[in-house]
């Protein structure tokens, strides 16, 4: 670069030859003194050398402000609406810690390391105890994502997160799953219990045999419309729903091959359709039910069971498909049915169900039989399975 250090009047400037204009530029360095002025001298020289490297590599830093508010808008596109509050919150802890003026470029991944220790001191603000790694890590793999996204998008040459290190994982993956005596004690105890609370949620007994047979979120069970359901190829489609305001997990649309017993279930709730509804477990006005965990835990203090949420019926189809010897870490079709991005839950939940039972190989995924439903609806989809057998 052709620059120099020159004095006009009584104060010294930078004469410097700008490629963009081809002519001669002048900068006045603010100094009469001349120790100053070669600081600043050197640093008007530093600064000229970046933005041509940055030029080079095809790099158009912004401040940090700009890039969380264009990765915002590429998670509301992308993502879950409840993922992208809670990276809301950590976009505000970012620009507080690294300052929301801040380049893109100035970011480094000593930078971020230290964030993260100091967020490792906060405490949660319900318990008031320190936070736990894995509660860390999810900030770190946000911000990772982010500065991945600065680097696709130019903003960096190369991402700063890709040299930090997460911290030690201390969570704990949760493998219980009821066995199949435990889903007919399940069963049975809300066949018997059924509209004793009129307003709470009563179709338990299909929720249950249905949810232990397909794996569904819970989230998926409650947004599952009749529409889904391809009743003469037995498979059920797992959609996205923007009428709904309903997304499953990564926005990854699914097919599940439903059993008899999951059929039986879905059956059942067809005969309860509420005229101006397509949800298979809607409310008396037809619209999907939002929380049912407390009646759920209501139903296993009546069971005697341990206090649990409803994602571990999810666990039961996982560990009841191990005990048959499907491996779910390692087979493509099972990992496509379940969805589950986490291969570490699926690993330890695999071995904890082989463990607690072995037995020969097959993949046939029939937990149960149901005896509670009607004569009648068992007699329609044996007639069904009859006329599909002839039929091939």
């Amino acid at each position: 670069m052709k620059a120099h250090l020159i004095r006009r009047n009584k104060h010294y400037a930078v004469k410097f030859y700008n490629p963009e204009t081809r002519k001669w530029s002048h900068r006045s360095l603010k100094t009469t003194k001349k120790a100053i002025a070669d600081l600043r001298f050197g640093q008007f020289l530093q600064e000229r050398h970046k933005k041509e490297l940055l030029g080079e590599l095809n790099v158009e830093p912004v401040p940090l402000q700009v890039l969380a508010k264009e990765f915002l808008d590429y998670l509301e596109a992308n993502r879950s609406e409840k993922y992208r509050r809670l990276v809301t919150q950590f976009t505000e802890r970012w620009l507080s810690a690294f300052g929301s003026e801040t380049l893109t470029t100035a970011i480094t991944p000593r930078m971020i390391q230290r964030y993260a220790i100091t967020r490792k001191k906060d405490k949660c603000k319900i318990k008031g105890t320190p936070l736990a790694n894995a509660t860390v890590n999810r900030d770190l793999a946000a911000l990772k994502h982010m500065l991945h996204k600065a680097e696709i998008w130019g903003y960096v040459d190369i991402s700063p997160g890709r040299r930090v290190e997460n911290l030690r994982d201390d969570g704990s993956v949760r493998t219980d799953y009821y066995t199949e005596e435990q889903l007919k004690l399940l069963v049975s105890t809300a066949v018997e219990t059924r509209g004793a609370h009129p307003l709470n949620f009563n179709d338990w007994p299909e929720f249950i045999v249905l949810d232990a047979n397909t794996g569904l979120r819970c989230k998926e069970m409650l947004f599952l419309e009749f529409s889904d359901i391809d009743w003469n190829a037995g498979v059920l489609h797992v959609r996205n729903k923007k009428q709904s305001g309903f997304w499953p997990k990564g926005r990854k649309e699914r097919r599940i091959p439903l059993n008899m017993p999951a059929l039986y279930a879905l059956q059942a709730m067809l005969q309860k359709k509420h005229a101006n509804s397509e949800y298979v477990f809607h409310q008396a006005d037809g619209l999907p039910w939002k929380l049912i965990l407390e009646s759920f835990r209501s139903l296993l203090k009546r069971c005697g069971f341990k206090r649990s949420g409803v994602h571990i019926l999810r666990h039961t189809f996982g560990a009841h498909l191990a005990q048959k010897g499907v491996d779910m870490a390692s087979d493509p079709i099972c990992s496509d049915i379940t969805a589950s991005p986490s291969q570490k839950s699926i690993t330890r939940i695999w071995r904890r169900a082989v463990s607690h039972q072995r037995c020969s190989v097959s993949t046939k995924r029939k937990i149960y039989y149901p005896n509670y439903y009607p004569k009648r609806i068992l007699h329609h989809f044996r007639a069904l399975k009859t006329a599909k057998a002839n039929c091939r």
